[in-house]
């Protein structure tokens, strides 16, 4: 044993431990999860709400095994943000954007674009067209 040069002054011990390297934890309350929702409704990917949180994509994978509220609050989100754009698509639907219609009909009614812009996949006008499918597209929304 080493007395110290002079009695009384020694340097106090550290008795604090150490801190680790990594991610700081994150308590998943409410006000975290109504912003992981928030963000997974704008349709981030679950890597892009990692970095938000400050954490590695492969933690941040760990921690949505972990904690099935984190999947569920994305689930919700994106849920939100079809259900928005769905939305907007029946508005501009209503207001006869026939734009709004052809993208419709592209995905949901097996339309394709065949390089024409004149004719659709049945070689018909799409002028002549647009009116009896703007008509049928009403009767589908109501």
């Amino acid at each position: 044993m080493v007395r110290p040069k002079y009695p009384g002054k020694e340097k106090p011990i550290d008795k604090e431990a150490p801190k680790k390297p990594g991610p700081k934890p994150v308590d998943f309350n409410e006000e975290v999860l109504a912003q992981i929702e928030e963000y997974a409704s704008r349709q981030w990917l679950d890597k892009d709400i990692a970095v938000f949180l400050g954490y590695s994509q492969s933690h941040f994978y760990a921690l949505k095994a972990i904690h099935p509220s984190i999947s569920d609050a994305i689930k919700r989100g994106q849920k939100r943000g079809i259900d928005a754009a769905i939305q907007t698509l029946e508005r501009c639907m209503k207001k006869d954007n026939v734009v709004a219609s052809m993208f419709y009909l592209k995905c949901k009614g097996g339309w394709k674009d065949n390089g024409d812009d004149t004719t659709g996949d049945d070689g018909r006008d799409k002028e002549s067209v647009s009116k009896s499918v703007q008509n049928a597209l009403r009767k589908l929304i109501k």
